[in-house]
């Protein structure tokens, strides 16, 4: 047994060092933070990941997350939170996991494909090193990406056995991990065209048998389209619809170009491109030259169409990217580089074949010292993306550090620094954000928020939310935030209304400790109103919400007993022992 371990590892010492080079440069980030960029939505604001209980699958497999449908991602998340009882390092080491994983499936389905070990090695290498790669190992909610990568290049490998060996069950397990990956992630659903592409990579010719095979995962892409649209409609998803219809094409040839460029120049990954675009939404000159590169390269794919590896490569490249950067009209961001992790296989492997039949007259000592300089400057970017993906701080002062005129984020900053109680610098990167991002109606309603609660500048607050509140007026949040602020004025009856109007947008929302501060928020404005009967309805539907809720109790025994003054009592001893600072000399003057 030892023996044929020995043997296993003698054979396959380089791709288990680059096993481990793809895990390290990852390392930085193991020890991080949930972060709030969509770590909150996806696991620690998620009831179906916080309180996870096996009964609770079928609802998983039920529900939407963040605009996406990703059971499988969610499930990974709800036994990952239960077992490491809410620690994010159990999260990261499963991340690691799976990239080594998929490493080793990238080697052997390159392997497989090409017939040659170096070809497959330098494959791994590249896909287990490359700064853009971080993105998606490093960032808890990448888990999707992760996933539906496993399912998707094992699905690939058993198709191939499939086509060689003719064998019904390998053809059985491809399309089962298909359909793992769609549950993972719906841009999986351009699996089949990857079919089509190894068929034709394969020699194989057009028959019958050949689109027969593919049906069950043409009907399965379908369905998943139809279930990716009706995911963003439940979020309400941000579209570019303002945008010319030129622009909405320059947009997506850019996203395209940007992805053919990290492919090739990998330095400068940061969590967040912004539309390269001016205030009236026109691109850039300069992005329009981005947006040539697609077109170019399809040109030169046509012009070589008559070379197998080519269009094999490119077409690898262009079917993996086009569902990732969300063709229209879904695209929000210019891309990002989890969208690269797969697609930039067909780039590296057309370079790396490329190399590999060219009789280069360059000396091996310069082959190996350029190569070691190549895999330290990989090492050492890849290290440095890694260490942004610790804590919120760390991610947004990096996409600052590239992009010092981003509005979000200088907000998610702010909102970092404010949740680390840094007043001062949260207050001034706000201030930049609504100067620079005037759009952003978050930005607003927290620059509201720090008025309100750390300078107790009410007024300057109202103006901030009353922005956020025109620039996003079915957000409930930002109306709640401007009730608020009317109750400090004391302009109580305005305030009732924002409430009322924040309780009906609302809705259904499954966040009961909210509603319960709404409720609460309510009952404070009719209680200074004198309407006790009122404030008393708002209280206890407030604490209906939350049994916990201790100033709601506290707020209900005086309501109770100005209208009936042998009232309140109990609920007044209800908010002591939920240790509200209760004055004793109200609870004898309640309960004597």
């Amino acid at each position: 047994m030892l023996k044929k371990l020995f043997t296993f590892i003698k054979n396959n010492l380089l791709l288990l060092i680059i096993i481990i080079a793809g895990v390290s440069v990852n390392l930085p980030a193991i020890n991080g933070q949930f972060l709030s960029w969509d770590d909150d939505i996806q696991i620690t604001k998620n009831t179906l990941v916080t309180d996870f209980k096996l009964s609770a699958i079928p609802k998983i497999f039920q529900s939407y997350c963040a605009g996406m449908y990703q059971p499988l991602a969610t499930l990974s998340f709800g036994l990952e939170y239960k077992f490491g009882q809410g620690s994010p390092l159990v999260h990261h080491l499963d991340s690691l996991i799976l990239h080594g994983l998929n490493i080793f499936l990238v080697y052997y389905l390159s392997l497989l494909l090409f017939r040659k070990k170096n070809i497959a090695l330098a494959s791994a290498g590249l896909f287990a090193i490359w700064p853009t790669q971080i993105e998606t190992v490093s960032w808890i909610s990448a888990r999707s990406t992760l996933l539906a990568s496993v399912f998707s290049l094992a699905s690939l490998i058993y198709y191939l056995k499939y086509l060689r060996q003719q064998a019904n069950k390998y053809y059985i397990f491809a399309v089962l991990l298909f359909v793992a990956s769609l549950l993972s992630k719906i841009s999986s659903a351009g699996l089949p065209l990857l079919w089509f592409l190894i068929d034709y990579l394969e020699g194989r010719k057009i028959s019958l048998k050949l689109f027969l095979e593919k049906i069950p995962l043409l009907v399965l892409s379908a369905g998943a389209a139809q279930i990716a649209v009706l995911a963003r409609k439940n979020v309400g998803t941000l579209i570019f619809s303002f945008y010319t219809p030129i622009n909405k094409i320059g947009l997506i040839l850019f996203s395209a170009g940007r992805q053919l460029i990290k492919t090739v120049w990998p330095f400068g990954a940061i969590a967040y491109y912004e539309h390269p675009v001016d205030h009236n939404d026109n691109l850039y000159w300069f992005a329009w030259l981005e947006a040539l590169l697609p077109i170019l390269t399809i040109i030169y794919g046509f012009i070589k169409r008559s070379n197998k590896l080519i269009i094999f490569c490119l077409g690898w490249f262009f079917i993996n990217i086009a569902l990732s950067i969300q063709l229209a009209p879904y695209i929000t961001i210019a891309g990002a580089d989890r969208y690269n992790y797969l697609a930039a296989l067909g780039v590296w492997w057309l370079i790396i074949i490329f190399l590999d039949r060219q009789k280069l007259k360059i000396g091996k000592l310069y082959k190996i010292i350029f190569l070691i300089i190549f895999i330290i400057a990989l090492f050492y970017e890849s290290i440095d993306v890694s260490s942004s993906w610790k804590n919120n701080l760390n991610l947004w002062q990096r996409v600052l550090d590239y992009n010092p005129a981003s509005g979000m984020a200088l907000l998610n900053k702010a909102q970092a620094e404010y949740d680390q109680n840094d007043t001062f610098f949260a207050f001034e990167d706000v201030g930049l954000a609504t100067a620079l991002g005037s759009n952003l109606a978050e930005a607003w309603n927290l620059q509201g928020i720090i008025l309100m609660t750390k300078f107790n500048r009410n007024f300057e607050a109202l103006q901030s939310f009353n922005k956020a509140v025109i620039k996003s007026d079915k957000n409930y949040i930002y109306i709640f935030n401007r009730g608020l602020a009317l109750a400090n004025l004391k302009q109580y009856q305005a305030a009732l209304n924002d409430f009322s109007t924040a309780k009906k947008l609302f809705g259904s929302k499954s966040q009961p400790s909210e509603l319960s501060a709404i409720c609460y928020s309510q009952g404070i404005a009719y209680y200074q109103l004198k309407s006790y009967a009122l404030a008393i309805k708002s209280f206890r539907e407030s604490i209906n919400n939350n049994k916990e809720n201790k100033d709601s109790w506290y707020y209900l025994g005086l309501s109770l007993n100005k209208l009936n003054s042998k009232t309140g009592c109990q609920e007044v001893i209800k908010a002591k022992e939920l240790d509200f600072d209760v004055d004793e000399k109200i609870i004898k003057t309640i309960c004597q």
